[in-house]
């Protein structure tokens, strides 16, 4: 018997009752349709972990060097493979994924570990002395922090590509692709320096604005102090005397306090 064929005990169903029952699976259907796309939005809208991270990365690297099939597919093909292989292979506690999750995301590793690789390189290209591989990826760190501005967040995925034939035939693809001009150790240093003097200056000016801003908060209290204290109490009564009073007080128990620590 076919896997849909009809159950027993419908065959003697008239045509209208048939049409009753398809509209009715239609419907089931499309309210099955519904649900999905809602939790497909759900699961994508939810942050990956760095473990996640990593199946996605191996996921790439197995799907792209599978033998069987290798890279000579379509593009559907080859990240339904992908999105298979990490829904597969995830921990029960992880979260399905869709294609088009996987798909985001692995391109906002490949952008981030791309740039982050470009200031690895011209680290090394500067060749300091006795400085070892942590050393390396503390500042190239620092220098991708410093020309992006943001940290770096995919160390962990730049640790499992940067050594992988794939990964450097990806790279070797984006630079002939790419028209940034190489930049020599020298300039990039001096890069690094205007970029940093920049940041000083900011931090400064972001200072003298914050200085201002608080010189004339208190020239805006000084003269509402001032103007509450010429109110004479005797010319008010009811709550408003009350209000005054006790303002008057707190203005004078503040500069009281202002005197003592002078």
């Amino acid at each position: 018997m076919s896997q849909f064929s009809q159950p027993a005990g419908l065959g003697g169903q008239s045509e209208l009752g048939q049409f009753n029952l398809g509209s009715e699976e239609k419907g089931r259907k499309k309210v099955t349709s519904r649900k999905k796309k809602k939790v497909d939005a759900k699961t994508d809208r939810t942050k990956l972990t760095d473990e996640e991270d990593e199946l996605l990365v191996s996921a790439w690297l197995n799907v792209s060097q599978d033998p069987v099939v290798g890279t000579d597919q379509s593009r559907e093909t080859y990240w339904g493979r992908i999105a298979k292989y990490f829904n597969t292979y995830k921990k029960e506690s992880m979260m399905p994924r869709t294609e088009k999750a996987l798909i985001n995301h692995m391109k906002l590793i490949t952008d981030a570990v791309t740039k982050f690789t470009v200031h690895y390189r011209r680290v090394e290209q500067l060749n300091p002395s006795g400085m070892n591989e942590r050393d390396k990826m503390a500042r190239a760190c620092s220098a991708y922090k410093a020309i992006e501005g943001k940290p770096f967040a995919y160390t962990h995925c730049w640790v499992l590509l940067a050594e992988h034939p794939k990964w450097h035939a990806h790279e070797t693809a984006k630079a002939q692709k790419s028209s940034v001009p190489t930049v020599s150790g020298g300039a990039y240093e001096r890069q690094l320096q205007d970029i940093s003097e920049t940041k000083k200056v900011m931090v400064e000016l972001k200072k003298e604005q914050l200085e201002v801003m608080r010189l004339q908060a208190t020239v805006r209290m000084n003269d509402q102090d001032e103007r509450i204290m010429k109110v004479d109490l005797d010319t008010v009564s009811g709550p408003l005397r009350e209000y005054y009073r006790k303002r008057q007080e707190d203005i004078m128990a503040r500069w009281k306090l202002l005197e003592n620590r002078e």
